[in-house]
């Protein structure tokens, strides 16, 4: 088709739809024209939908062109918003065929002119519900089809608008929200929001609702944490670790029911062991007791016995209580919170080794000689009565008055010097405490070298040492540690070292579980299992139920496959849990560092554990942790002191940043 200057176009535009413009000229590559803006463009003659038998308006004056258009364009509108297309439709509509545009316009008015077919030509455009175009002309579509259509139509733009006053009310509230005033549509929201800020980039909800909360300038999850905040759905320091993975805070009805009703099972033959004097010794704040000890000596040598609680008399396999602690796999202990693997009813009260009561336990007896080799032992489940039960501190106090303890703090340490000469590794580490109390956060190092402490340890690593021994012996489906031994490892000094530290767990093999028995090199034992807590985690307590069985002369609980089976379930949970006690330990360390650098104090020390091409990796003596940063522009070298300075704490995103600013000592 040939264009003439001055016609007046209406053509297709991918961004903006159908626009209006004045011919200027034709060429190769279109037809050019001008438009209401002013601004020239080329336009595709198969993008030109309408255009003007004649010229409108000559070409030189461009302001008198702007005038034509814009006064073109107007009127179009207004012609545009005065057709009907649904009563056009109803008359069409009953004999389909095709329809040219001025075919249709003349239906609708006498006098028809370019204007009211350009005019026509947008609403159709825009409303394409009616009438669909096709090379022969334009068909009328089916009524119900369209009558379907506009009702889509319809809750799409209510779909839009209720959209829109979400997005208006999380902004209102977001400024005046509290959590007796949360505007209606966000409270029915709130849920689906508190799963969107938690998981965020995993969200498994509704893709429409994460594209609506991005699209209103809400895809932030610490804005989102803030909101929920202040509508009082989280706690300033909500662990929203837990929520995510889906971690269980509280037991059900159904948990605590079957605790209340959970009677005195049937039970298999035991020793009265109530006349031996019982100690239970454990952290000043723990609750649940699962391990106690008897001890005595003779001039022949040391009678010692493990008792560790019963927990499998009272949790039977496949039970609800069963399979909650399957489903938790270990208690979680973390500076704020603990969340126990059993009932507090169960794992604080009936089952717990608490001072004055009479507990069922599976006992381990051993006999040693006066210098500390293991002469015979013998596992059997027992009834004790827990005399004394102390914390370390007091129990470190009562070492020189009571000979029961004083004995027990000799023979731990000939226990040690025998795990020594098999090839133990006897490290010190110093440790960090964090609790979180009353708002109030407190950091300390854990103290270090009560025997008491260090006497429970050892009675625990030769307990599971010998349940290991006796399930080896009886041939029974079992769970061992193993660590391979790493190949040139130095002797740990005495004292702390944090360079030799940094050195030694760089070459320490990873401990696995295993079917098969084999060396625990750290511990410098074989075989070697966790058998010790019971109440504590799941892996103890199916392996105790394998060792009752063999001890009453049943076949075991599980066989390899069933055993290899549970163990993969609870192992997922106790990866979680693990996870979750190391970012809330993160979260209050950072979170109290943070305060600390608002007081001024950002600055430490550290020791240089390993000096890289670009990166340096640095012991913080306070903070008991390792932490890498970019090398700094000046000369470094292993077992430097150097300063350093805190350059982001942020507790939201577990953000550890920090630099080298000088060296205080040399190596």
């Amino acid at each position: 088709m040939n264009y003439i200057p001055g016609q007046i176009i209406e053509f297709n535009d991918k961004d903006d739809g159908i626009r209006i413009g004045l011919v200027l000229s034709t060429g190769g590559k279109g037809v050019r024209v001008i438009l209401s803006n002013k601004k020239e463009t080329t336009i595709s003659e198969r993008n030109i939908l309408h255009v003007t038998q004649s010229g409108r308006t000559g070409t030189s004056d461009i302001d008198r062109v702007i005038e034509v258009l814009a006064k073109c364009d107007a009127k179009r509108k207004e012609l545009a918003e005065s057709i009907d297309l649904d009563a056009l439709h109803l008359l069409l509509s009953e004999d389909i065929r095709p329809y040219s545009l001025r075919e249709m316009a003349g239906f609708l008015t006498e006098t028809s002119d370019e204007d009211f077919e350009a005019a026509f030509l947008r609403q159709l455009s825009a409303d394409s519900f009616y009438f669909k175009e096709k090379k022969e002309g334009w068909f009328p579509a089916p009524r119900i089809q369209v009558e379907e259509a506009i009702d889509r139509e319809k809750k799409r733009k209510q779909r839009e608008l209720d959209e829109q006053a979400f997005i208006n009310e999380l902004n209102l509230a977001y400024q005046k929200g509290t959590p007796t005033n949360i505007p209606p549509k966000v409270l029915s929201n709130l849920e689906k929001i508190v799963e969107y800020a938690v998981s965020y980039d995993d969200f498994k909800g509704e893709k429409h609702f994460a594209d609506l909360l991005q699209k209103g300038g809400w895809a932030n999850p610490r804005k989102l944490f803030s909101l929920l905040v202040k509508l009082g759905r989280f706690q300033p320091d909500e662990n929203i670790f837990l929520i995510k993975n889906r971690i269980p805070t509280k037991f059900s009805s159904e948990i605590t029911d079957a605790t209340e009703k959970l009677a005195d099972q049937a039970d298999q033959e035991r020793r009265d062991l109530q006349e031996l004097f019982t100690w239970a010794i454990d952290g000043e704040e723990t609750r649940d007791r699962d391990d106690a000890f008897s001890i005595l000596k003779d001039p022949s040598g040391y009678s010692l016995w493990i008792h560790i609680a019963d927990a499998a008399h009272f949790i039977r396999p496949e039970s609800v209580l069963d399979r909650e602690a399957l489903e938790r796999g270990a208690s979680i202990y973390m500076p704020d919170q603990n969340l126990p693997m059993l009932p507090l009813s169960l794992s604080e009260d009936l089952i717990s080794l608490n001072m004055g009561t009479e507990r069922r336990c599976v006992t381990l007896k051993t006999r040693f000689s006066p210098d500390g080799i293991l002469v015979e032992y013998e596992v059997f489940c027992s009834l004790v009565k827990i005399n004394r039960a102390v914390d370390y501190a007091s129990a470190e106090d009562l070492i020189t008055s009571e000979p029961d303890l004083t004995t027990a703090v000799e023979l731990a340490e000939l226990l040690k010097s025998v795990r020594m000469k098999s090839g133990a590794l006897i490290m010190v580490r110093p440790e960090l405490e964090i609790k979180a109390r009353d708002g109030k956060i407190l950091v300390k190092q854990r103290e270090r070298g009560l025997k008491t402490s260090e006497m429970i340890a050892e009675f625990m690593i030769w307990g599971n040492h010998l349940f290991a021994r006796h399930a080896v012996e009886k041939k029974i489906p079992f769970a061992f540690r193993v660590q391979s031994a790493p190949e040139n490892l130095p002797k740990p000094s005495e004292k702390f070292d944090p360079v030799e530290f940094f050195q030694i767990i760089r070459q320490l093999k990873r401990t696995v579980t295993s079917s098969e028995p084999g060396l625990h090199a750290c511990l410098g034992v074989n075989p070697y299992c966790q058998v010790t807590s019971p109440m504590r985690r799941y892996c103890d307590l199916i392996l105790q139920r394998q060792i009752k069985n063999s001890l009453a002369g049943l076949p075991p609980e599980y066989d390899n496959a069933a055993l290899d089976q549970k163990l993969l379930i609870s192992d997922m949970a106790v990866d979680i849990g693990e996870d979750a006690m190391q970012k809330r330990f993160n979260y209050f360390l950072f979170k109290h560092l943070k305060a600390e650098i608002s007081k001024g104090n950002e600055t430490t020390r550290a020791v240089v554990v390993d000096n890289g091409m670009n990166e340096v990796s640095v012991y913080f003596t306070d903070l008991c942790r390792l932490g890498k940063c970019k090398r700094p522009p000046f000369d470094l070298a292993v077992g430097n002191i150097v300063q350093i300075k805190f350059k982001l704490i942020d507790p939201f995103d577990e953000t550890f940043k920090f630099e080298i600013q000088s060296v205080v000592t040399a190596p």
